[in-house]
């Protein structure tokens, strides 16, 4: 039998997410999300738009090409771990 649960907003969806990235991964990892997320809120704050674009054009250049394609079996492939 398959449980799932179902989240009433997005901010409990996040609030969750977030709480279980901090139990669950390693300190070096909520580091450098932090210091992403900071990154992003400087670079608004002062306007730059160019440092916007190169920060989110190295964010997405670190995503795996197999991630674009429409593959059904891809889901299957990487979940299956």
């Amino acid at each position: 039998m398959v449980h799932r649960l179902r989240l009433p907003n997005q901010e409990v969806r996040s609030a969750l997410n977030e709480a279980l990235l901090t139990v669950w991964a390693p300190p070096q990892v909520n580091a450098l999300a932090n210091a992403a997320t900071f990154a992003v809120y400087d670079i608004l704050a002062k306007g730059d738009a160019t440092a916007l674009r190169d920060h989110f054009e190295r964010l997405f250049a670190a995503i795996p090409h197999d991630w674009y394609r429409k593959n059904p079996n891809r889901i299957a492939v990487n979940s299956a771990g």
